[in-house]
């Protein structure tokens, strides 16, 4: 669920982005704390491109997306 005030406002910011035509050929990629099927059934449904399960923890935030060694 996109995490908003509400779980609703979420949605409704994708599902406007996605009315739209200028925004419609651009990938909605939804980064979200909950790994529930109904969420992400909900993202897909309202044609969200792609569905990331935020890592809860700092440690697990970078394994998950490494910085990059200079």
């Amino acid at each position: 669920m996109l995490h908003l005030p509400s779980a609703k406002a979420g949605l409704s910011v994708l599902q406007c982005l996605k009315s739209h035509r200028i925004y419609q050929q651009i990938p909605a990629i939804v980064l979200s704390r909950s790994a529930d099927s109904d969420d992400m059934g909900d993202i897909f449904n309202y044609s969200g491109n792609s569905y990331i399960v935020k890592p809860a923890k700092p440690k697990e935030w970078l394994e998950a997306f490494p910085l990059p060694q200079t």
